[in-house]
């Protein structure tokens, strides 16, 4: 269950159900917990999601921090790959999950993200 502390985490709560909306049910999964908001989607609406956030006014997704890989080669998808976010008109992390597997191609967020180069 989400945990809502204060008035710009429950912002997020309408962004989530506003995404799933949009990307018809695309999003797998969402935590919500003090300063962080995590998401999880599937990777061929990866660039979607990002580019909606990256204009979209409440979520404020301008900067990107890290991008991260973690390896579980006992899943079919092995590789998740982790977007962190920081949103600094709230000083909220929003992180971005997604799974692939090693023939997976995920479009570049450069254009987005000029960081992510």
């Amino acid at each position: 269950m989400a945990v809502f502390i204060n008035k710009s985490l429950k912002k997020f709560k309408y962004l989530i159900f506003f995404l799933n909306e949009v990307f018809n049910n695309f999003i797998k999964g969402y935590i919500i917990c003090k300063n962080r908001i995590s998401i999880v989607v599937p990777y061929f609406k990866l660039f979607n999601i990002l580019l909606l956030l990256n204009k979209n006014i409440i979520a404020h997704l301008n900067s990107l921090l890290d991008i991260s890989v973690i390896d579980n080669p006992a899943n079919k998808f092995r590789f998740e790959l982790n977007y962190v976010f920081l949103n600094y008109y709230n000083s909220l992390r929003f992180i971005i999950k997604t799974n692939c597997n090693s023939l997976t191609i995920l479009p570049s967020i450069n254009s987005l993200y000029p960081s992510s180069n």
